[in-house]
């Protein structure tokens, strides 16, 4: 992630920051993005070309069970259980930023996706695309 040996691993070392373009290897396999326009996360989002898959990791929910009480009056409050969505708070935050972050929704919905994987939630194995729409419409 960009700026994360300077802000917040300092004892770490980086062989290397990663931005929009893939490693040599990658390239013509794997696209990245660095969603712009939300600092708190400086997420990066990849596109698997050969299985048509995008990968997100704090940028958008699709809990829709869990065994927590606690995590499910947490996640209702903030809009991120039920179903794919991107959180109330982070919403705030983007609106703040709107052209910036609208500018790198574009950007990956440009990508040929049709399969979605979540670091929170379960994986949308079809219509990621419209699924993205759909949670970024609030732009």
């Amino acid at each position: 992630m960009p700026h994360l040996a300077s802000t917040k691993r300092r004892d770490l070392r980086f062989d290397a920051i990663l931005s929009d373009e893939p490693p040599a290897a990658s390239r013509g396999q794997i696209d990245q993005l660095v969603f712009r326009g939300f600092a708190p996360l400086n997420e990066t989002v990849f596109f698997h070309r050969p299985s048509r898959t995008v990968l997100f990791t704090d940028l958008l929910f699709n809990v829709t069970h869990t065994d927590s009480a606690w995590t499910r009056v947490l996640l209702t409050l903030d809009g991120g259980f039920g179903g794919p969505a991107v959180a109330r708070t982070f919403r705030l935050l983007m609106k703040m930023r709107e052209r910036t972050v609208s500018a790198s929704v574009a950007r990956i919905l440009k990508w040929d996706f049709d399969r979605m994987i979540l670091a929170h939630g379960d994986v949308i194995e079809h219509g990621a695309k419209a699924v993205l729409q759909d949670a970024y419409s609030f732009l």
